[in-house]
């Protein structure tokens, strides 16, 4: 075994980039995922993704070889819509969003709002179809007072058809016109997306390995909260980028299938 990286009781996995690519596996990632758990160590996926159910992603991962359950799967939903339960209980929102999204808030107690000074929260996420009034709404409800969450700040989601723009683009339109930041961001890097897969783990941080092939994102969070990391360049990230942060990850890898190897258990 690597003295140095010592076996971790616990990996957290991204998914899109780190585990797949939109619809095919990254090659020798059902392979890495196998070995760690014949080693009994302990697996959770993390997704900023928002525009499908833990159940969705479980099968997605089961079909392509990497048996999985929803409870392993975290996402920025489940995340948004625990937060939202929790601060803004039963209230009006208009969501910048997909129909999963919307849906599972609806289906939390909340009403969708059509009326910009009848809005308690605006939702900020991954939208394929946001347009100008969209923003509009957005802006006006916040400038009457509304509050603002997002569900990750991922700028772009990789897809070998090419990069689909995500819940960051909209984030960073409305923080211009808002002369503000959006203070609220769930998803990675957030400590809470971190400690809600730590909880699912029954395990600490320094004894857990978040896998994630955005440094932004993925390691960042890494970092902030304890835990090692290791960077993938199967996705968005390339060598060039490693000198952006002033942080960077434990390990680096081409892929997922390189970690066995570089744990020692190849």
């Amino acid at each position: 075994m690597n003295e140095t990286y010592p076996l971790p009781a616990a990996v957290v996995f991204d998914l899109d980039g780190t585990i797949y690519l939109g619809d095919s596996l990254i090659p020798g990632a059902e392979r890495a995922v196998a070995r760690l758990r014949e080693e009994h160590i302990k697996t959770v996926f993390l997704t900023n993704k928002p525009i499908k159910s833990p159940q969705s992603y479980a099968e997605k991962l089961s079909n392509l070889g990497i048996p999985s359950l929803p409870d392993d799967v975290v996402t920025s939903v489940t995340l948004t819509r625990d937060y939202l339960r929790e601060n803004f209980a039963r209230s009006r929102l208009f969501v910048i969003g997909e129909a999963y999204l919307t849906d599972t808030l609806v289906e939390s107690g909340h009403q969708l709002s059509d009326n910009p000074d009848e809005t308690d929260v605006v939702v900020v996420s991954m939208d394929r179809s946001v347009d100008y009034s969209k923003l509009k709404h957005a802006y006006d409800a916040v400038q009457l007072g509304a509050s603002i969450v997002a569900t990750n700040p991922d700028l772009v989601c990789p897809d070998p058809e090419g990069d689909i723009i995500d819940a960051g683009a909209s984030i960073a339109a409305l923080e211009a016109l808002l002369h503000r930041r959006i203070e609220v961001i769930l998803g990675k890097p957030t400590s809470s997306c971190a400690f809600e897969a730590l909880r699912r783990l029954g395990c600490r941080p320094e004894e857990t390995m978040m896998v994630g092939d955005r440094l932004e994102t993925d390691i960042r969070m890494a970092v902030e909260t304890g835990m090692r990391s290791c960077l993938v360049f199967s996705g968005v990230t390339g060598q060039s980028d490693l000198h952006r942060f002033e942080f960077g990850p434990d390990l680096l890898a081409d892929s997922v299938a390189d970690l066995p190897r570089l744990l020692g258990i190849e």
